[in-house]
């Protein structure tokens, strides 16, 4: 009908223009700024750390950048990214010759001032998804991370699998966020609870977080369970 042959018409339009309203260029980290009316706060130097130790070109991905009609560079998006990589740099520095500046692979739109740079931040960062514990727990397994590569082995023992928080189904667990943290805090405690209450659930029952973090608690601050104080639970 003649609102679907619009529809067509205004999207096809908008595909169209992407050459003439984006560029992509290599910009030096040094010219990068960042604008602090829209942007985030600095992250804290644990988090910084953590992304620094843990960096890959192959997912740092392209920045997404406006140019002023100063010709100056603004990050929209990719600041954390960015962040690390100015420390990264910094460490570099200290055999005290001069810090790299690295190329940085940018996506850039000519700005019309920060009024449209702070809708273009808002647009990105307001209807991104990010993933759901469960997804990530999922990929972390996949690219072989620890703990979660460790704790999805452990479930595979038991004859179980991840599945999402508000699953219901046997043989799944979905909360992989507090499992996370009580294998991390006490590994062999939360291999004992998860056990315990696969043993009081049965193969046919739904493992619980409440549960797991109970049993967690005590394993870690009293001891191990005997058959006989288990017995009483299932």
């Amino acid at each position: 009908d003649e609102a679907t042959l619009e529809a067509a018409a205004h999207f096809r339009a908008m595909l169209d223009t992407e050459r003439q309203i984006l560029k992509v260029m290599w910009i030096r980290l040094s010219q990068l700024r960042v604008d602090p009316a829209y942007q985030r706060p600095e992250i804290p130097e644990w988090k910084l750390l953590e992304m620094v130790y843990a960096f890959d070109w192959r997912a740092f991905g392209a920045v997404s950048a406006a140019r002023r009609k100063d010709g100056t560079f603004l990050i929209i998006d990719a600041q954390q990214r960015c962040a690390a990589l100015r420390a990264m740099a910094d460490f570099a520095s200290l055999d005290e010759r001069k810090a790299p500046d690295p190329l940085v692979l940018c996506v850039v739109f000519e700005s019309d001032g920060r009024e449209s740079e702070a809708a273009v931040f808002h647009t990105i960062n307001g209807k991104r998804t990010p993933l759901k514990p469960h997804e990530d727990f999922k990929s972390a397994v996949r690219a072989l991370e620890e703990p979660q590569a460790a704790i999805s082995k452990c479930l595979a023992s038991l004859g179980m699998s991840v599945g999402t928080p508000s699953s219901k189904m046997p043989n799944t667990i979905g909360f992989t966020n507090a499992l996370v943290k009580t294998w991390l805090d006490n590994e062999n405690a939360c291999k004992r609870a998860l056990r315990i209450q696969r043993t009081i659930v049965g193969k046919s029952g739904v493992m619980i977080k409440p549960i797991h973090k109970g049993l967690w608690h005590i394993l870690s601050n009293v001891g191990p369970l005997s058959a006989k104080e288990i017995a009483p639970l299932r």
